[in-house]
């Protein structure tokens, strides 16, 4: 995004005024109400596609939350995270290059309901409050962002600058990388992504 484009991207947000430390004080007060106004909102057309909360059930403070744009079909019919092939891949990934098991990493999505891979500006609106909700609760070390649309629904611009870069986000750290439906279809990347994870380690 350009400058101008990012002060009205955020402004249409919630913010007042844009600097380096933008304000995400909690709109719940624990992550037990967040999840249920995840799982209760109505906010938007596209909760009536939606099958269960698109949260995880069990609360802690983990060392790295990973960010997707879309929920994927299979995520949604099946009711579990990380159940397609995207996600398998992922869970490989991280558990090859990092060590880290299912229950050591916390997965996320901007988009809160299935919304078949389509942006929606509006709904988009409605997500993000809760995403930067979970944020605060779970207050990870890091936060790995997949993908060039994510990064950008974040108010982030140029991905091909600063992909595989970490940067400051609030109380976390945040490194762009792939988006791991790219990578199945461009498995040439794959050990760029894997490059990305490697920077990762001093902060688990």
């Amino acid at each position: 995004m350009k400058s101008l484009r990012s002060l009205h991207y955020l402004k249409a947000f919630g913010y007042e005024f844009i600097d380096k430390e933008l304000d995400f004080t909690p709109q719940s007060k624990d992550y037990e109400e967040l999840r249920l106004k995840v799982q209760n909102c109505q906010l938007c057309p596209l909760s009536k596609r939606r099958r269960f909360c698109i949260m995880q059930n069990t609360f802690k403070h983990y060392g790295l939350m990973v960010v997707g744009d879309f929920l994927s079909t299979s995520e949604n019919d099946s009711k579990t995270l990380l159940n397609s092939a995207e996600g398998i891949k992922l869970k490989l990934l991280l558990k090859e290059n990092l060590g880290l098991e299912r229950e050591d990493f916390y997965m996320s999505y901007i988009y809160k309901c299935y919304s078949q891979n389509k942006d929606d500006d509006f709904a988009l609106k409605q997500c993000l409050p809760y995403l930067f909700d979970e944020l605060f609760f779970i207050n990870p070390k890091i936060i790995l962002c997949l993908g060039k649309q994510s990064f950008y629904h974040l108010g982030f611009e140029d991905f091909t600058r600063l992909r595989g870069e970490i940067l400051h986000f609030k109380q976390s750290f945040i490194m762009p990388s792939f988006d791991i439906k790219f990578i199945l279809k461009n498995p040439s990347f794959e050990q760029e992504f894997i490059k990305d994870l490697t920077k990762l380690k001093a902060f688990l």
